[in-house]
C-alpha cells in the first residue's frame, strides 16, 4: 500500500529554445523552439519548471515580460498554430516571465507547468519593450521535467 505521493527529482535539463535562436530577438517578436515528445504513457501528468535566461540590449520597459506558450500536436503530427511569424492562440499560453528594468542577466522561472501529454514545441514572445542581446551564452529557454512518485 502506498504511503505517500511525492514529487520526483527534477529530470534531465531539456533545451526548449537555443541561445542562437533567441539572439537579438526583437520586441514583439516570437521564436518557436524544439519539439519535445511527451506522448508516452509514462509521461502523462508530467510537469516541468521552465527557466528563461536573458539579457537585454537596453533596460526593458516597466511591466515587461516574455510570454511562454506550449503548442501541442494532439495527433502527433499537426501542431496548434504559432510560429516565428504567426502569433499563437491565447489558449496555448502558459505564463509570463516578468523581467526587471535592467540590462543585467535575468534568470526567470515558471514552476509546476503541466506539460501536454503529446508532442509539443515551446514558443516565446518578447513583450519586454526591448530586444534581447546577441550574446548567445547568456540567453536560452530550458526546462526540467518531473512527475509524481507513489512511495
Amino acid at each position: 500500500m502506498a504511503n505517500a505521493i511525492k514529487w520526483s527529482a527534477l529530470g534531465t535539463v531539456q533545451v526548449g529554445v537555443t541561445g542562437t535562436a533567441l539572439a537579438s530577438l526583437a520586441d514583439g517578436a516570437n521564436k518557436l523552439g524544439s519539439e519535445y515528445d511527451n506522448s508516452t504513457a509514462a509521461n502523462r501528468n508530467m510537469y516541468a519548471d521552465f527557466v528563461f535566461r536573458a539579457e537585454f540590449a537596453t533596460a526593458p520597459s516597466t511591466n515587461g515580460y516574455v510570454a511562454l506558450y506550449l503548442l501541442g500536436a494532439p495527433d502527433g503530427t499537426n501542431y496548434e498554430y504559432g510560429a516565428d511569424a504567426v502569433d499563437p492562440a491565447p489558449t496555448s499560453w502558459v505564463g509570463n516571465f516578468v523581467v526587471r528594468q535592467t540590462t543585467a542577466n535575468h534568470y526567470c522561472v515558471l514552476k509546476h507547468v503541466l506539460l501536454p501529454a503529446t508532442k509539443f514545441k515551446p514558443l516565446v514572445e518578447n513583450e519586454a519593450g526591448e530586444r534581447l542581446v546577441a550574446t548567445v551564452a547568456n540567453i536560452r529557454l530550458t526546462f526540467y521535467p518531473y512527475n509524481t512518485e507513489v512511495q
